[in-house]
């Protein structure tokens, strides 16, 4: 088993969208990234525009735990955090017409109606949470993740990013990047945007 390698900010890894798929499922990726089929190579500023990314629904990659580069393991997830929007009544999955099953939910299940739910990976496994939004202030519920185990450096990794949610408080932008803070303004997790291209 090879050891996790720290990644770099300038590095611009490979996003197998199979594997992303399989997280989160096609329904929480998005729009348009459920429906390609070979992977594709991540830009870390958006191809149309030099604009600050959104924070809902943008792939942000995690660079930086406090002052620790954030860790992937070869042939793991690396560890990202996607804000969707509040949850509609009719975005709840069910059979197709046709016979094939919808998506599988986040851990954690279904978000209700108006709800906002944050999900990832830690590089080591799945998580949901809930979210609350307002301004530059951030706030996320309690995280729920799949129970895997990793190398134990992948392990500390993943306690330390859901620390690090759980004590957020405000978001800022650092150019295209996402840095989480908490209620002193201490940087706790830095990310960057991912667009396919």
């Amino acid at each position: 088993m090879k050891r996790p390698t720290p990644v770099h900010p300038g590095r611009r890894p490979i996003l197998r969208l199979p594997a992303v798929a399989a997280a989160f499922g096609a329904s929480l990726l998005l729009p348009g990234l459920a429906a390609a089929r070979s992977p594709q190579h991540p830009s870390a500023t958006h191809p149309a525009t030099n604009e600050t990314p959104p924070l809902v629904n943008t792939y942000w990659r995690l660079i930086r735990l406090g002052t620790a580069s954030a860790m992937v393991a070869e042939s793991a997830r690396e560890a990202h955090l996607v804000l969707r929007p509040p949850a509609r009544a009719d975005q709840r999955p069910a059979n197709a017409s046709d016979g094939t099953r919808a998506d599988p939910p986040p851990p954690g299940g279904l978000a209700a109606a108006g709800q906002r739910q944050a999900g990832g990976s830690t590089g080591c496994n799945r998580f949901s949470a809930s979210y609350e939004q307002h301004a530059d202030r951030l706030f996320f519920g309690r995280s729920v993740a799949t129970r895997m185990a990793c190398m134990p450096e992948l392990m500390r990794q993943e306690a330390a990013m859901l620390d690090a949610l759980a004590r957020t408080a405000r978001f800022q932008f650092d150019g295209d990047r996402l840095l989480l803070l908490d209620s002193r303004r201490t940087p706790l997790a830095l990310f960057e945007p991912r667009y396919l291209t």
